[in-house]
């Protein structure tokens, strides 16, 4: 049997068609992030801290959760954290839960960062990725804001002025939905 050039050019139409409608799937995706959009219940995860502790977002239920995903090696995430501390320290006595997912694969890159620089940040280690895949995280750092339902009131993309009087203040009005609305587990416990 002999080898034509038809024979050469049927695998590569071939990839290009794959390679295509892969991208195409992409495209669609990063048009339409799917569930983690404003209003949708955030998922929940069971991922462990630096203590080997397990965390979950539902451990949160009743606080609005800053869950930031973030990690060493992105420069954005590296430059955004004093303004999160900021931000931490300043809804500290609220119920206001800040909690890092860094995509790092170990721990050591993550405590040398924290502790070299003075960040005290509430962290739990996405190695996988899969709970970045579950919140369809495109780049970092991505942040999201959940109430105390469990529900996305906003995503943002990228690295922001967090300490900024307006995000302060917009973080606020978020906050004070938050502590004025039950979460669904006192409305279980009074009957509702």
């Amino acid at each position: 049997m002999r080898y034509n050039a038809n024979m050469r050019l049927k695998p590569l139409i071939f990839f290009a068609i794959v390679a295509s409608l892969a991208g195409l799937a992409i495209y669609q995706e990063m048009q339409n992030p799917g569930p983690t959009l404003q209003g949708s219940i955030a998922p929940d995860f069971e991922l462990k801290n630096a203590a080997g502790e397990i965390v979950r977002l539902s451990d949160f239920e009743g606080d609005l959760v800053f869950l930031n995903f973030w990690a060493t090696w992105c420069e954005p995430c590296l430059q955004e954290l004093p303004a999160m501390m900021t931000m931490n320290e300043t809804f500290r006595d609220r119920p206001f839960t800040m909690l890092g997912i860094s995509v790092d694969t170990r721990w050591e890159q993550v405590e040398n960062y924290l502790t070299e620089n003075n960040f005290e940040l509430n962290t739990v280690l996405d190695p996988g990725q899969r709970v970045k895949l579950d919140y369809r995280v495109t780049g970092f750092p991505e942040t999201f804001l959940i109430d105390g339902n469990g529900i996305v009131l906003k995503k943002y993309i990228g690295a922001w002025p967090w300490d900024d009087a307006r995000m302060l203040a917009e973080v606020e009005e978020f906050l004070e939905r938050v502590e004025s609305e039950p979460t669904r587990t006192s409305d279980n416990a009074t009957g509702d």
